[in-house]
């Protein structure tokens, strides 16, 4: 399943409407922003979420180190496995609970960690 850009980029609430830039040097503008912003107003909490986040992340590591690294596979098939893992946890937001939510979540970011390290090699 290919799932669209309004599918992965939704609506912050229903009926409102997302705004794109006018051109690419806007976006630069507004990202750089976006940025500083979320940099300057980071707290206490968000550094408890972030922790707490790759917490998972390395549990989940353990769990399935049995099937070893990650370094001799492709970003592409790393990616297509990223995308299986969004799918997941598209079907545990409509129907899981939030304890399987926080697992389809932390496969996702185990996946990008992925792509991540091999992309600095």
């Amino acid at each position: 399943m290919v799932l669209s850009s309004d599918e992965l980029n939704p609506p912050k609430t229903p009926g409102q409407t997302r705004t794109m830039p006018a051109s690419p040097e806007d976006n630069g503008k507004r990202e750089s922003g976006v940025r500083s912003h979320l940099a300057s107003d980071v707290t206490s909490r968000d550094i408890e979420a972030v922790t707490a986040f790759g917490n998972d992340m390395r549990k989940k590591l353990h769990q399935n180190a049995n099937k070893g690294g990650w370094r001799g596979i492709t970003n592409q098939t790393l990616l297509k496995l990223l995308v299986g893992e969004l799918q997941e946890l598209i079907e545990a937001l409509e129907e899981g609970t939030p304890d399987e939510i926080r697992d389809e979540c932390a496969d996702i970011g185990n996946f990008a960690m992925m792509i991540h390290d091999n992309a600095g090699r």
